[in-house]
């Protein structure tokens, strides 16, 4: 179950740009995992019947949630696809307001000059998404 999120690293840092959805799953400070089921705290390696997050707990979002995030919030649009049989990729759109669509990675060769990457499950193409979501992100916020 743990694999559907995002991770504690992962999580942090969407929390410092600004991450806010609700989660059905915590980080805690102290590094347990909550999850919670039918209104009731389910700990993977923490017991505490009477879980209340604190301001140092981090949602621990669904990877999902974090793609629509970056397409709502940032107009960075993320696929994941499958590049061969055994392989996983993914692109990165960026979606201007005059509509046009540019490749930032993820395509045959990327605005930097990458080749696409493979990698071998669909959760590290994920993962590796996001980073480099985030990565566009602070590159941005630097230069502008």
């Amino acid at each position: 179950m743990k694999k559907n999120f995002v991770t504690q690293d992962i999580a942090l840092t969407l929390k410092e740009m600004g991450f806010n959805k609700e989660c059905i799953a915590y980080y805690l400070n102290n590094g347990g995992f909550v999850a919670i089921t039918q209104n009731k705290p389910h700990f993977i390696t923490e017991i505490n019947k009477n879980f209340e997050p604190h301001i140092e707990d981090c949602t621990a979002p669904l990877w999902e949630q974090v793609i629509n995030w970056f397409e709502e919030k940032h107009q960075l649009v993320i696929i994941i696809e499958p590049y061969t049989a055994k392989y996983w990729t993914f692109k990165i759109y960026k979606i201007s307001e005059t509509i046009e669509i540019i490749c930032l990675c993820g395509c045959d060769v990327n605005l930097d000059g990458d080749k696409t990457k493979r990698y071998d499950d669909k959760y590290t193409a994920i993962k590796e998404a996001i980073l480099k979501a985030i990565n566009i992100l602070n590159e941005t916020s630097t230069i502008g």
